[in-house]
């Protein structure tokens, strides 16, 4: 058995050596850890954090946003055992074929790789995540939960199609796989240490990364091989600050490191009053409850003939408008004090939306019932963009790293999908 290390209060020697250094014990470095020692190889697995979210670990995500509004990257990431998965909620499926392919119309050269090649790979995980394989099949995906796929949109429509994502329930990886992986004899976890800068040998290759505690304790990791898991943020930026003996950074020898970031755009850009012909298999709510969720999406031959982005459209159910919903929250307090003004207009506000509480009521004791309306949400894909990126700041923080300066963007093929969307 070997118990997990945590560097700030076990003995860290100055050199570790082992045969595989996995950065991150996140998704991918929780499941590529376990995935090597089953095969016999020796892995150090090193984890920033520890088991449980730690306000000066997470401080490390703090970073300035200079482009299109976006999540607040102390908040969005995790930076303890688990990683993101964490918080994940959990919503499943591949990339489409579609994908991979090259897009002449949007100045995209195809993947050096398909989804036959992936495709065993993606079943892996999905025997992981505990759901099926049918992921393109919505058919096949609506039948699995008793649904009937008669109303799907491609029986009326070739310019649109319907995408099921499954929604996993066994997703949080730190919890689940924590006690296997302190009982591997293969896999030697140690958290509470941060990879600070990579150092190359004579002949360009790794020869050790540097990593520190918080608390200034340091050591250098030598091993055969390294993978860094620590988030597409996260891995640019340690690349970027090993530049002591590569100008530029670790990769970066044509400048691409930390650019091309990419996201999923998404916007609440109209309501959709539903008729009592709606086909429930659209409404998100319903299906979340069954554990998946259909989108509508544009067909490949949509939007290769018109030049788009992958795209979907999510209808989110609203039983009764938020401003109604916290006035009805608050009655039953009201009730209990002298009579007010505030009570007044929280009376006023849940008698005005007097559907919405009838629909409430009904859902409750009558079950499914449509909702005052839906509000649709559009996400759509990104085309690689160079000035969409991280590069690194002036400042520091406390591991003496320079902190990540932040830059999102978006392109005019974002915005022409999401008018035609």
């Amino acid at each position: 058995m070997t118990a997990f290390l945590d560097a700030r209060a076990d003995e860290l020697p100055e050199r570790i050596d082992t045969e595989v250094c996995v950065i991150g014990a996140g998704a991918a470095g929780i499941t590529l850890a376990r995935e090597l020692a089953a095969n016999g190889r020796k892995v150090l697995l090193v984890e920033s954090g520890g088991e449980k979210i730690e306000a000066q670990t997470q401080s490390l995500y703090v970073a300035p946003n200079s482009g299109v509004p976006y999540y607040d990257l102390a908040a969005c990431r995790l930076r303890y055992f688990g990683g993101t998965t964490n918080h994940w909620s959990g919503y499943c499926g591949p990339n489409n074929p579609i994908d991979y392919e090259g897009r002449p119309e949007l100045n995209l050269p195809p993947w050096p790789i398909n989804h036959e090649t992936l495709a065993p790979y993606i079943a892996k995980a999905a025997e992981l995540l505990e759901i099926n394989t049918h992921f393109f099949d919505p058919t096949e995906q609506l039948r699995s939960k008793n649904l009937d796929p008669s109303d799907l949109i491609e029986n009326s429509s070739d310019a649109l199609v319907t995408r099921v994502a499954q929604i996993s329930r066994n997703i949080r990886l730190g919890p689940r796989f924590r006690q296997e992986i302190a009982d591997s004899p293969n896999i030697q976890p140690i958290e509470y240490l941060n990879a600070t800068e990579i150092i190359l040998d004579g002949q360009g290759n790794v020869d050790h990364i540097r990593a520190a505690t918080l608390g200034g304790k340091r050591t250098n990791i030598h091993a055969h091989a390294f993978i860094l898991c620590c988030h597409g943020i996260e891995n640019a930026r340690l690349l970027l600050e090993s530049d002591s003996q590569v100008k530029g950074g670790i990769g970066n020898r044509y400048d691409h490191v930390g650019r091309y970031f990419m996201e999923h755009p998404f916007i609440y850009a109209s309501r959709m009053i539903p008729s009592e012909n709606f086909p429930m298999v659209y409404d998100r709510a319903f299906l979340a409850r069954r554990s998946i969720n259909a989108n509508l999406m544009f067909s490949d031959k949509t939007m290769r003939e018109q030049g788009l982005l992958s795209y979907y459209c999510r209808f989110n159910p609203v039983y009764r408008e938020k401003d109604t919903e916290r006035a009805r929250n608050r009655l039953p307090k009201r009730l209990m004090e002298p009579a007010s003004l505030a009570l007044y207009h929280d009376l006023k506000a849940v008698m005005s939306d007097w559907a919405g509480i009838r629909n409430s009521v009904s859902r409750k004791f009558l079950g499914e019932q449509l909702p005052v309306y839906y509000q649709l949400e559009h996400r759509i894909e990104q085309v690689p963009n160079p000035d969409s990126r991280v590069t690194l700041g002036t400042r520091r923080n406390k591991l003496g790293q320079r902190e990540v300066d932040f830059h999102w963007e978006l392109s005019d093929h974002e915005f022409k999908t999401f008018n035609v969307g």
